[in-house]
């Protein structure tokens, strides 16, 4: 089966209230249309990037972690 290239930026559910998408949800979706790289990038926090990481190798996917961090000075 081919493999598809998606270049896209996800953030997860506590992405600071940017998304409501389910990872495992989104995962089995990436798995149905092979899609080989997801790149989560989530802002302000990486608390699920540990609860992602085992789909990784089940999957067969490869994963990209990024964060957007902002800071504001008192």
């Amino acid at each position: 089966m081919e493999k598809n290239r998606a270049e896209l930026s996800v953030h997860t559910k506590l992405s600071d209230e940017l998304s409501v998408l389910e990872t495992p949800t989104l995962l089995e979706a990436s798995a149905e249309h092979c899609i080989s790289t997801i790149a989560f990038t989530n802002f302000n926090n990486v608390q699920d990037f540990a609860n992602i990481a085992p789909y990784e190798k089940r999957l067969g996917v490869k994963f990209v972690y990024g964060v957007k961090v902002c800071f504001k000075q008192n």
